[in-house]
């Protein structure tokens, strides 16, 4: 059961997020009448800019002289009394006579509603331009033919709250075509003293009495709400914007309903989701794309070009202490040559996995092509020998399904080259180099020395670059 009693005011910040499409003034002050926050027609209405009208009172827009006997509504005790009463949303229509910055009176038609600021209420005035008011109403037979579209979607409801039953509140009493339409009636006659819960889900139902007896209790409006309507059965209508105002009662004492708009926005829906699908995909290729420029494509590994320019732009100007691992994997032709390319890139992706359970995390592996492999590992020390001794060893036990030329299981065996960059000169061992290309000539040398003792020993060897060891030419 929805009663006014289970109605609290909306926050500020619900309000603030729709005000500036309100063609009213609204001003929110405290019980000392200092201004909090006002939207944009209370700049134009005033004539003050944003961070003069902001701290200032209400009382140097609209002075006590200009409220008359309404004052008593909010001085100390009125407006304590009205923050107080939680039967009371909103005020009466008042007259009040506001003040320009240029100092020209303003004829104005004033209610105050309340609002949240986080726990504490304060008071909300909704100002209205009484002349400009008269003129719209004086001139608005001028301008019936542009409302036609608008009367088409036109809705009223009154609410009779000596009904107990939900079901019997708010009525349609005014109906414009589209909008019974949308309610799935044959014409505006069918739906008078109708309600919601003829028409749509409970659940719905329930939730839009909540928003119009929020209207009814404080008097501010709902701005374009999106809405989704499903049946008396819970099946899918459609999507809406819904737009709802208070309806004054003649003697404009208090609310008896609400009035609003509402407009079929499911095809805007369904075009808003096809383009977010088509970004996600655009989203999704770039990813992808990213990924196929940066890795390559047989191992996931780093490629050559995104390897280097890594290291020539993050690493060689930020890093003090790293190494590079340079090697390439011994008789791979044996492989292709004998079992095939296929068999050949399964030793290419066993010596990828190894090398990936072999680093720390902060370490970068590329495989810069063919069966070359280069490793950075960050912050040396014993990490390096660790490192390129973890290398040799699982690959030495990595089991493929082919032999060797004696009919044994093929091993894989490799070279590693080494060259150790370290700016502390007590280093001994390391280089002072910010040359990626240079250093990767001294892995090579140093690759090298490392492939010929393989070569002679048959098992795999790491070689450390010294700097008495010729540099090959490339």
């Amino acid at each position: 059961m929805v009663g006014m009693d289970d109605i609290r005011p909306p926050q500020l910040s619900e309000v603030q997020l729709h005000w500036n499409r309100i063609p009213s003034a609204i001003v929110a002050f405290r019980p000392d009448h200092s201004v909090i926050a006002v939207n944009h027609i209370a700049h134009i209405m005033f004539g003050y800019d944003e961070a003069s009208l902001s701290g200032m009172s209400i009382l140097d827009v609209m002075p006590e002289s200009g409220w008359g006997e309404n004052f008593a509504v909010i001085d100390a005790p009125g407006l304590a009394s009205f923050i107080g009463n939680e039967d009371a949303g909103r005020t009466m229509k008042l007259q009040v006579v506001g003040r320009h910055a240029n100092g020209t009176e303003l004829k104005l038609h004033v209610f105050l509603s309340k609002v949240l600021q986080g726990e504490s209420v304060v008071p909300l005035a909704v100002v209205e331009d009484a002349i400009e008011r008269q003129d719209i109403e004086r001139n608005i037979s001028q301008v019936t033919s542009m409302l036609n579209n608008v009367v088409d979607t036109f809705y009223r409801k009154i609410y009779d709250f000596s009904q107990t039953d939900p079901a019997l509140q708010g009525q349609f009493d005014m109906v414009g075509r589209m909008q019974a339409y949308l309610l799935g009636a044959s014409g505006p006659a069918e739906v008078r003293g109708k309600t919601d819960f003829n028409y749509f889900s409970r659940q719905h139902s329930l939730d839009a009495m909540r928003d119009e007896l929020r209207i009814i209790k404080f008097g501010l409006p709902l701005i374009s709400k999106e809405e989704q309507l499903f049946d008396r059965d819970g099946h899918f209508l459609c999507y809406v914007t819904a737009s709802k105002m208070a309806v004054w009662a003649d003697d404009g004492t208090s609310i008896v309903g609400v009035s609003g708009f509402s407009r079929d926005i499911t095809d805007t829906k369904r075009l808003q989701d096809e383009l977010l699908e088509t970004k996600r995909e655009l989203e999704r290729a770039n990813k992808q794309l990213g990924k196929l420029a940066t890795t390559d494509v047989l191992t996931g590994l780093y490629n050559r070009r995104f390897f280097e320019e890594f290291v020539k732009t993050e690493i060689l100007k930020r890093v003090n202490r790293f190494a590079l691992l340079s090697f390439d994997v011994n008789r791979l032709k044996y492989v292709n040559d004998t079992y095939g390319h296929a068999a050949g890139d399964e030793v290419i992706k066993c010596v990828a996995r190894t090398l990936g359970s072999s680093v720390r995390v902060a370490d970068r592996i590329a495989r810069m092509g063919g069966d070359e492999f280069t490793i950075l590992i960050m912050n040396i020390g014993d990490a390096v020998a660790k490192t390129a001794e973890a290398i040799i060893q699982k690959l030495e036990k990595a089991e493929l399904p082919f032999t060797d030329e004696r009919g044994k299981p093929f091993v894989i065996t490799t070279g590693i080259g080494i060259v150790r960059h370290n700016t502390d000169a007590t280093d001994v061992g390391a280089i002072i180099c910010n040359d990626y290309d240079k250093m990767i000539r001294m892995a090579d040398v140093a690759l090298y020395h490392a492939k010929r003792k393989s070569k002679e020993s048959g098992q795999s060897v790491y070689v450390v670059y010294q700097a008495d060891m010729a540099m090959p030419t490339r």
